[in-house]
């Protein structure tokens, strides 16, 4: 991937704006930067969720790489152009994107603290100095005379209205004991509220009602022919696949269940879908008039639109990306490591 595909991905997604800032180029959404290039413009740099981080390191560390320090540890991650990939270099910047447009503008500084002058700040440090040292003074006198008076009452002797003082003292302080241990159970729910599990799921929520709201904007853009024509097709992935959801991604509305399942957009003179669809003779041959030159498929304008087809390759999609899936977790697993070795030294 070069440069010039990288500033223009970025640059191609709504509302972007590049800047610069310490000598070196980046883009920006409300203001707020979430992909840069270093000077040399060799190297970009996508602000990706820690999670998200993770799983493109997973799959190409030779591309992606966590940025050093705590800007890793943020979601910074490092894309080494010449070994990337423009779709999956894509599909972090939309990712990066999506995350960053939800966020407010950050707040700028009003012009009294920006006008603040060094003499003043400086005269509030040593005010503030002078009070801490004055708070430092009393309460060395207070711990002193607190110190004198306890050690005068124990040399004195115990009167019985100290011991029935005592005594009525002793029941007060059950309650105290329970309130604390009252307090814990709120505490363990806060955890529990702040694990990354949750945070996560959360995550995932407010990145796919973000890519919902930006895909209603896309769609609205369009005349009302077109506009029919987007709704209905996403309408019948959603009755399909109940369980996919919005993702705007290479400037184009898709749907995702554990990855990409389908890309539909319009174009000049036609109603595109993709990836192509495999494994399914007849219908291969019913979407023969459709197919283009990659085997996405091509629904003119000027035709009627067959939306009972279309669910077609939507049920064939979804049967195929479910096989998918089923077929990467049983590689992953024990199980299925154990049955290709067995299965090797068969074939020896």
């Amino acid at each position: 991937m070069t440069v010039h595909e990288f500033r223009r991905a970025a640059l191609g997604l709504r509302d972007v704006v590049e800047g610069a800032h310490m000598g070196h180029p980046d883009f920006r959404i409300n203001n707020r930067i979430f992909a840069s290039l270093n000077a040399e413009q060799t190297v970009g740099t996508v602000k990706l969720s820690a999670e998200e981080q993770q799983h493109f390191v997973s799959r190409d560390a030779t591309v992606f790489e966590p940025a050093a320090g705590a800007w890793g540890l943020q979601g910074w991650t490092k894309v080494h152009l010449a070994a990337a990939d423009a779709e999956a270099v894509g599909e972090a910047l939309t990712l990066a994107w999506q995350a960053m447009s939800m966020q407010a503008p950050p707040k700028a500084r009003s012009p009294r603290a920006a006008g603040r002058s060094a003499s003043t700040r400086s005269s509030s440090v040593a005010s503030r100095a002078s009070e801490t040292t004055k708070k430092a003074a009393k309460r060395s006198t207070k711990s002193s005379t607190k110190s004198s008076t306890k050690s005068s009452t124990k040399s004195s002797t115990k009167t019985p209205a100290a011991s029935a003082t005592k005594a009525t003292a002793t029941p007060a302080g059950k309650p105290r004991a329970s309130s604390t241990s009252a307090v814990k159970p709120a505490r363990t729910s806060r955890a529990a509220a702040s694990s990354p599990t949750t945070g996560a799921s959360a995550k995932r929520a407010l990145a796919a009602s973000a890519a919902s709201r930006v895909i209603d904007e896309y769609i609205a853009q369009y005349p009302p022919k077109v506009r029919t024509m987007l709704n209905t097709v996403r309408k019948i992935v959603k009755t399909e696949a109940p369980l996919a959801v919005d993702k705007f991604s290479y400037r184009m509305p898709a749907f995702e269940m554990n990855g990409m399942l389908l890309y539909y957009a319009p174009f000049t003179n036609h109603l595109g879908i993709f990836p192509p669809v495999k494994g399914d003779e007849a219908l291969a041959k019913a979407l023969a008039p459709y197919r283009g030159e990659k085997g996405n498929l091509r629904f003119p304008f000027d035709q009627p639109i067959p939306y009972p087809l279309i669910r077609r390759v939507v049920q064939a999609r979804l049967t195929e990306h479910q096989a998918r899936l089923a077929s990467r977790r049983t590689k992953s697993s024990p199980g299925g490591s154990l049955a290709r070795k067995s299965a090797a030294r068969t074939r020896r």
